[in-house]
């Protein structure tokens, strides 16, 4: 099973706000599920749809590099 991590870990990683990666989530622009119901619920990003979505982001250049 893939790693589950949470909205202020990938804004860790991101170099950004957790509110930001809300705002990503809720525009589609990255894969993430909702546990539970109302209130309480919370968002979780799989490690592989942080790493693909990542990986779509980087300059053609940056991938060329890491070949």
């Amino acid at each position: 099973m893939d790693e589950l991590l949470t909205t202020e870990e990938v804004a860790n990683i991101l170099k950004v706000s957790p509110r930001t990666i809300l705002r990503w989530i809720h525009a589609g622009t990255l894969a993430a599920v909702k546990l539970g119901e109302g209130r309480r619920s919370e968002w979780r990003i799989r490690r592989q749809d942080l790493n693909e979505y990542i990986e779509a982001r980087l300059k053609p250049a940056e991938r060329k590099n890491e070949s």
